[in-house]
């Protein structure tokens, strides 16, 4: 784990986001966070030429010691393109170095990058959140890992003017006025 990222503005960054892996406090559900480690090595895969960062929002060495997730965290690991950061580190450099955000169901840093501009779309892995609020959208919320890996094929392609245009849409909906309230909307938006 890194507490300091060197980004390099030669090479695109994609960045993948997950929510607190196990405990009372999950949103996400385990079988949840292991498609999500399935759909990181999907992306380090196929990206071989794109670094990769991956922040849980629990600490990452959880996912080493759980059976069911410690392979598929060894294997993660074994991308030499894959960065994996600590928890600790503040997540708007990132967002601003990132061609695509990518957070599980719903993390408030896909909100927080939308808000400060940056292309990022949801993924619920295991179609927990079918029809959420977020489904008004186009490409918002994927709802099983295929329909990521398409979904991250349109957000990489669209460029900033359709960004700003789609987000203006988004938030004026919303009713976002001021872009800091990211996870108070999101909040408000899961509860209705």
């Amino acid at each position: 784990k890194k507490h300091q990222i060197n980004f390099n503005k030669n090479k695109k960054l994609i960045s993948l986001f997950t929510t607190s892996f196990g405990g009372t406090l999950a949103v996400n559900s385990f079988n949840s966070h292991v498609k999500f480690l399935l759909f990181a090595i999907e992306i380090v895969k196929k990206y071989a030429d794109t670094k990769i960062i991956f922040k849980s929002k629990s600490d990452f060495e959880l996912y080493k010691i759980n059976e069911k997730t410690k392979e598929l965290a060894k294997k993660l690991l074994s991308f030499k393109n894959l960065e994996v950061v600590d928890r600790l580190v503040f997540n708007t450099p990132i967002y601003r170095a990132s061609e695509v955000v990518i957070s599980m169901a719903f993390c408030s840093t896909g909100m927080e990058a939308m808000c400060l501009g940056a292309k990022s779309f949801y993924v619920d892995p295991i179609n927990t959140y079918k029809s959420s609020y977020f489904d008004n959208f186009e490409k918002l919320v994927s709802h099983s890992n295929e329909e990521a890996l398409e979904s991250l094929e349109y957000w990489m392609k669209l460029d900033h003017k359709n960004i700003s245009l789609k987000y203006k849409k988004i938030f004026e909906t919303m009713g976002i006025e001021k872009v800091n309230n990211a996870s108070e909307i999101i909040r408000n938006r899961i509860i209705e």
